[in-house]
């Protein structure tokens, strides 16, 4: 898996071009209010993927250590 996800990461069409209308993907990789649905090319999917997984055990691991408390926000 590992072998498939650096040939998509690596690739040429893997990322907006610069002059491209959909260029401000690169600005929605980290946050965790973009839909994936509105991510077109794989490099920014994939870091918005990750950017959630990672924010996903953080909130987990944040609940865990403040005793339950529902008012904690990453």
């Amino acid at each position: 898996m590992s072998d498939i996800i650096s040939l998509i990461y690596k690739h040429k069409h893997s990322v907006p071009l610069l002059a491209s209308p959909l260029y401000s993907e690169h600005r929605a990789s980290f946050s965790p209010s973009v839909s994936p649905a509105e991510i077109f090319h794989a490099r920014p999917l994939l870091f918005l993927w990750a950017t959630n997984l990672v924010a996903d055990h953080v909130h987990h691991e944040i609940y865990a250590l403040t005793a339950k408390d529902d008012a904690t926000h990453l």
